[in-house]
């Protein structure tokens, strides 16, 4: 804690019988190295990503995942004044989920592409160390539930139809379809391995990759 004396000269001063050594040149001296080309004081190894665990720890809001009520009040509906937040959205059951429906029969190529630009920005967030509750299943398509009506509707359960839908043409939504359905997979099983890998090395934290944790099934068909 910064103080100064009535005279104006910095020192110490007691509190609840405590000295507090006045730190106001320290403050100073740091910030005098600041500039805007390297506006921050930290260590070379700090990351965002620790900034923002830091920021989680004891904020009701981040801890649990709230977001405000406003963004899911119906239109109409009065928001209760002890009732500033609520939980997010539940995991979807399938692409046509009642509460969560997700882009499918109208997809375009342009769609698909900026769908699998989040999935890869969802896969840097894993390899910086987010869980997976934080990055891989951020992405809805990569729930099980979705996987799963997503391979139903593109893959034929008989060999008989899916010789017949290896020679028909595809059409811009099918082919759309498909990349997101590929990518979608392929982060699912990256993560998979991953974990594996993380977990055979033994260089985890107990609540690393615990999906468990959030009740959250993970697609493990091929």
């Amino acid at each position: 804690m910064a103080s100064c004396d009535e005279d104006g000269k910095t020192g110490t001063t007691k509190a609840n019988g405590q000295d507090w050594m006045d730190v106001t040149s320290l403050i100073e001296t740091c910030a005098s190295s600041l500039a805007l080309a390297d506006p921050f004081l930290c260590t070379k190894s700090f990351q965002l990503h620790d900034a923002m665990s830091a920021t989680q720890l004891m904020d009701k809001k981040m801890d649990s995942c709230e977001i405000p009520a406003s963004l899911v009040i119906l239109d109409g509906m009065e928001i209760p004044p002890d009732d500033k937040v609520t939980f997010p959205r539940p995991i979807p059951l399938g692409l046509r989920d009642s509460f969560t429906p997700l882009p499918w029969d109208e997809l375009t190529l342009k769609d698909a592409a900026v769908i699998s630009l989040h999935i890869m920005v969802r896969l840097q967030a894993l390899l910086s160390g987010s869980s997976v509750e934080e990055s891989t299943f951020t992405c809805l398509y990569a729930h099980c539930a979705v996987l799963i009506d997503m391979k139903a509707r593109l893959l034929p359960d008989s060999i008989e139809n899916r010789l017949g839908d290896l020679l028909k043409e595809k059409t811009k939504t099918e082919k759309a379809q498909f990349v997101v359905f590929a990518a979608t997979l392929a982060l699912v099983h990256f993560t998979d391995s991953f974990r594996e890998s993380i977990l055979n090395a033994d260089i985890y934290e107990e609540e690393d990759f615990v999906s468990t944790t959030s009740s959250i099934t993970v697609f493990t068909e091929k």
